[in-house]
C-alpha cells in the first residue's frame, strides 16, 4: 500500500507513452521529395533565432522546463532536507502546480501525479500517505464527474446542439441507405462530410 496508487497512475502513464512511441514507428515514411525540401531548407539567422527566443512563448516554455527540472530535482534531493525546508518547496512547486492547472498547460493527470509525487516526499507514515494520496484521487475523480455533468447539461440547453443531434439522425439514416455514394467516396467519408457540414450549418 506504500506506494500502490502513486505507482499504478505512473505505470498508466509509461504504458501510454510505450504506445505512443510503437504508433509513431508505424507511421509511414516522410517521402524522399519532401524530406530533400526540409534538408534544403536555409538555416535561421542568429537574428532570426534571437526573436524567437524573445518570444513571449518561447519565454514561457524556458520558465515550464525549469520549473519541471527544479521540481523533479527537488523529488530527488527531499529525502536528505529537514522537514521544514521540504514544507517550503513543496508550498512554493503547490503554488506552480495551482498557476499551471489553472491556465490549462498542465492536464488534470499530470496535475494530480505531481501532487501525489509532493505527498510522497513530505509524508513519511505509510498509511496516512495512502490516505492523503486516495483523497488526492477522489478529489480529482469528484471534479471530472461534476464538469461531465456540467457539459451535459450546457449541451441540454444548447439549442444549436439539439438542432444539430436531430439533423444527425436523419443523415445517417439517409446515408446508410444509399445505393450509390456520390463524387466517388465510399459511405464512411461521405457521412463524415455530410454531419461536418451540418455542424458548421448549426453554429452558423
Amino acid at each position: 500500500m506504500k506506494r500502490g496508487l502513486l505507482g499504478y497512475l505512473l505505470i498508466l502513464l509509461a504504458a501510454g507513452g510505450l504506445i505512443w512511441a510503437v504508433a509513431q514507428s508505424k507511421l509511414p515514411k516522410e517521402p524522399a521529395a519532401a524530406a530533400a525540401s526540409a534538408q534544403a531548407a536555409p538555416a535561421p539567422t542568429n537574428t532570426q533565432l534571437a526573436a524567437l527566443e524573445a518570444t513571449p512563448q518561447a519565454q514561457d516554455m524556458r520558465v515550464r522546463k525549469a520549473f519541471e527540472a527544479n521540481i523533479k530535482q527537488f523529488l530527488r534531493d527531499a529525502p536528505r532536507m529537514t522537514p521544514a525546508k521540504r514544507s517550503e518547496f513543496t508550498r512554493v512547486y503547490t503554488a506552480w502546480i495551482d498557476a499551471y492547472e489553472k491556465s490549462r498547460q498542465l492536464s488534470a493527470g499530470e496535475a494530480m501525479l505531481l501532487r501525489a509525487s509532493l505527498i510522497e516526499a513530505n509524508e513519511p507514515d505509510n498509511v496516512a500517505r495512502a490516505e492523503q494520496i486516495a483523497a488526492l484521487v477522489q478529489n480529482y475523480r469528484q471534479n471530472a464527474e461534476r464538469r461531465g455533468a456540467e457539459w451535459a447539461s450546457q449541451l441540454q440547453n444548447d439549442t444549436k446542439f439539439q438542432e444539430y443531434k436531430s439533423q444527425e439522425r436523419e443523415i445517417v439514416g439517409k446515408v446508410m441507405t444509399m445505393h450509390e455514394i456520390p463524387g466517388g467516396m465510399t459511405r464512411d467519408q461521405y457521412l463524415r462530410q455530410q454531419l461536418q457540414e451540418a455542424r458548421e450549418q448549426a453554429y452558423k
